[in-house]
C-alpha cells in the first residue's frame, strides 16, 4: 500500500549518529520522523539549495569575497568560545569585544542578543540631513574555541545575515518597536541594552525615517578564522553571502577574523 507523507517525501537513516528534534517541551523524535512533518532548506556553499528531493541551482556567479577586504581585531583575552556578553556586560566576550571597535562609529549601539533578535548588536548613526546608516553587527564563536579553517565557523554567521535581511525590508518604524519591547523587558531587570546612547534617541531615528533614506550595513566576526589562512571555500561562501545581501537589501558587508 504506497503511504502518504504530510511532507510529500520520506526519509531514511543511512549512517552516521542519529539525530533527534525537539520543540520547546515536546517529547524528542527521530528527525526522519520531523522531516516527514515539515520539511527544511539545506544551503550549501554555493548558494544553491534542496529541498525534499530536489536541488535548486542559483546562478548567482558571486565568486569569492576578496581576501584583501577580510579585516581583523585583536582578540587578546577573549575566549574564542565566549560570545555573548549576557546581561552582565560580560567584557571578556566577542560581542562586547565587537561593541569596543565599533562603537566610535555610532550613536546607537543596542545589544540585541537573544532570541528573535535583528542581530548581535544593530547600530544607528545618523549620517546627514538625508542618511541613516543601519549597521547589523553578526557575532559567531570559534568551532572549538580555536582560530582553524573548519569552514563550520562561518556556516552559521553567514545564515544568521541572509536571514536578517528582512530587518531592512521591515522598516525602522518596525525595528524600533522589537528594539523598544526588547528594552522594556530588560529594564523590568533594571539592565539596559543601550551600550551607547539612549531610548529617546531611538525615537529620533524612528521620526528621521520618514525623510532619510537608509544605509544598510552588515558586520561578520568570526575570530575562529585567521585572514592568513581562510579557506577557498570559506571565501566563496562569504562571497555568495555578500550578492544575496545586495541583491536583496543593497547591503555593504564587511567581514572581521583574527589575524
Amino acid at each position: 500500500m504506497e503511504q502518504c507523507y504530510p511532507g510529500g517525501y520520506s526519509h531514511e537513516h543511512v549512517s552516521g549518529p542519529r539525530l533527534t528534534f525537539q520543540k520547546g517541551r515536546d517529547p524528542e523524535i527521530a528527525l526522519e520522523e520531523y522531516l516527514a512533518k515539515d520539511p527544511f532548506l539545506v544551503r550549501y556553499v554555493d548558494g544553491t539549495y534542496s529541498y525534499n528531493c530536489y536541488h535548486i541551482p542559483i546562478l548567482l556567479n558571486a565568486g569569492s569575497f576578496d581576501r584583501d577586504r577580510l579585516e581583523h581585531w585583536n582578540w587578546d583575552g577573549i575566549p574564542l568560545n565566549q560570545e555573548s556578553m549576557h546581561k552582565t556586560g560580560n567584557q571578556a566576550s566577542i560581542q562586547y569585544r565587537a561593541f569596543t571597535q565599533i562603537a566610535d562609529e555610532f550613536d546607537i549601539v543596542f545589544n540585541d542578543d537573544g532570541s528573535g533578535e535583528a542581530a548581535d548588536l544593530v547600530c544607528l548613526k545618523d549620517v546627514d540631513d538625508t542618511t541613516i546608516r543601519l549597521c547589523l553587527v553578526h557575532c559567531k564563536g570559534a568551532h572549538g574555541g580555536a582560530v582553524s579553517r573548519d569552514i563550520r565557523n562561518f556556516y552559521t554567521v553567514c545564515g544568521q545575515a541572509q536571514k536578517s535581511v528582512t530587518v531592512k525590508h521591515g522598516g525602522m518604524n518596525t525595528l524600533y518597536h522589537d528594539l523598544k519591547r526588547r528594552q522594556d523587558i530588560w529594564m523590568r531587570e533594571g539592565v539596559s541594552r543601550f551600550l551607547k546612547g539612549d531610548p529617546k534617541q531611538l525615537v529620533y531615528f524612528k521620526h528621521k525615517a520618514r525623510r532619510a533614506r537608509m544605509d544598510f550595513e552588515m558586520i561578520l566576526v568570526q575570530p575562529g578564522a585567521s585572514v592568513a589562512t581562510v579557506t577557498d571555500d570559506a571565501l566563496k561562501l562569504l562571497g555568495t553571502t555578500e550578492l544575496y545581501l545586495k541583491k536583496t537589501s543593497e547591503a555593504n558587508l564587511r567581514v572581521i577574523l583574527s589575524a
